[in-house]
């Protein structure tokens, strides 16, 4: 991911969708996108889909929930990196975990909820690209 690149946030939480802002303003990345469902998501990545260099994806949303939005993600070959955030049940965000790496999407880990600037820098930090963290508090 470079400065350059356009990120998605996909979290019905408005809360969360703002914690992530701030951070990647600043750290420089102010081309931000939100949606508030998976459904809201897909058709903001198709609209952008040149620069969006990164989707942070929560698990449990309406309409359209991240599991079924991996599934999309997979489908259209999106080659950005992915994060998934989650304040969901362990089981369920190892399930979304295996399930995004069995689709090949570039997964760069997983942060839990509630939200900080540390759990964020964490699982974006360079090192992580080789392998997925999960930061579980």
């Amino acid at each position: 991911m470079t400065i350059n690149d356009d990120v998605l946030i996909v979290d019905d939480d408005p809360i969360a969708q703002s914690i992530y802002k701030s951070y990647f303003a600043s750290i420089g990345i102010h081309r931000t996108h939100s949606a508030m469902t998976g459904k809201q998501g897909l058709q903001l990545l198709n609209s952008e889909a040149a620069g969006v260099g990164l989707i942070i994806l929560d698990i449990h949303m309406p309409e359209m929930d991240g599991i079924e939005c991996l599934r999309h993600l997979h489908t259209l070959k999106y080659d950005g990196h992915l994060v998934i955030g989650s304040s969901a049940h362990r089981a369920d965000t190892q399930s979304a975990q295996k399930l995004a790496l069995l689709y090949g999407l570039n997964l760069l880990g997983f942060i839990s909820k509630p939200l900080t600037k540390r759990k964020l820098e964490q699982v974006l930090s360079p090192e992580q690209a080789s392998e997925p963290s999960q930061l579980a508090s």
